[in-house]
C-alpha cells in the first residue's frame, strides 16, 4: 500500500511460552519523536506473575524496505542479544503481601513538578510505587499511586537504535512496584544491571548488504535469462 510521510516497519513480538507474533505494516506513532532515520526499537517487558515478553519493531523510510526479502527477519533476528533472568529481577520489584502504606521516592527534573505530581498530594497514601523516564523529552517523574489494582507491567525498557547515525536512545523507561522505595533511582539503576538486550549494528549492516548484493547478483542473472529468452523468439 502506499503511504504519505511514515514508516514501513517489521515487528517481532516473543512471549515466554513461547508464542509470538510478526506483524509488517505501516507506522506513524514513532513519527513525532524526530527519528529522522531507520531505527529499530527494541524492548523488554516483565509482568507481576513471571511473565515476560519482548520485542523489536524495525522502522525505514524506502519504498518497500519492510520487504520480508532479503532475509531481513533473520538479520534481525541475527542483530539482537537478550539476556535476562525474571526469578532474580521480581523479587526487586514485587511481593504479593505488601506493607501499606509504601515509601515511595519523589523525584521530578520538571521545571514545573506539578507535571509529575501534584505539591498538595504530599500525604498521598501509596499503593504502587513507579518511576518514567521519557528519553525523547529527557524527563523523569518518580511518585507513586493510591490505585489499588493488582500490578500487572512491573518493567518496560525500550531503546531506540538509529542505524544510520549509529546511536542508541533509551526510549521510553517505566517501572510499577510495590517494595519500599523500589522506584529510587540508585535502586533502578541497579535493576537495569541485572539485565541486558542489545542491537549489534555492524552485524545488521554487514549481512545486509550480503544479502542486497546476493539479491541483486540473482536479479542481474534472472534479466540475462529473459533478454537471452526473448532473442530467441
Amino acid at each position: 500500500m502506499n503511504v504519505n510521510k511514515t514508516y514501513c516497519t517489521i515487528g517481532i513480538d516473543f512471549n515466554n511460552d513461547d508464542t509470538g507474533r510478526m506483524n509488517i505494516e505501516s507506522e506513524t506513532y514513532h513519527q513525532a519523536y524526530g527519528y529522522n532515520e531507520d531505527f529499530v526499537l527494541l524492548g523488554l517487558t516483565i509482568k507481576s506473575s513471571g511473565s515476560y515478553g519482548y520485542g523489536l519493531t524495525y522502522h525505514c523510510l524506502t519504498d518497500g524496505c519492510n520487504e520480508p526479502k532479503l532475509s531481513k527477519l533473520q538479520l534481525l533476528l541475527n542483530s539482537i542479544t537478550i539476556e535476562h533472568n525474571v526469578d532474580v529481577i521480581l523479587p526487586l520489584l514485587y511481593v504479593p503481601t505488601p506493607d501499606i502504606p509504601l515509601t515511595c521516592s519523589r523525584y521530578t527534573n520538571f521545571t514545573n513538578p506539578n507535571e509529575c505530581y501534584s505539591q498538595e498530594q504530599s500525604s498521598i497514601f501509596c499503593v504502587i510505587c513507579f518511576t518514567s523516564i521519557d528519553g525523547i523529552k529527557n524527563s523523569i517523574c518518580s511518585d507513586c499511586l493510591d490505585n489499588d489494582d493488582l500490578i500487572s507491567d512491573l518493567l518496560l525498557d525500550e531503546r531506540a537504535y538509529l542505524l544510520k547515525t549509529r546511536k542508541t536512545s533509551n526510549h521510553n523507561f517505566e517501572v510499577h512496584c510495590n517494595i519500599r522505595e523500589c522506584n529510587r533511582m540508585d535502586k533502578i539503576e541497579q535493576l537495569r544491571k541485572l539485565y541486558r538486550y542489545d542491537f549489534d549494528y555492524n552485524k545488521f549492516a554487514s549481512q545486509s548488504i550480503s544479502a542486497w548484493a546476493f539479491y541483486n547478483k540473482n536479479m542481474i542473472f534472472f534479466n540475462v535469462i529473459i533478454l537471452l529468452i526473448l532473442n530467441k523468439l
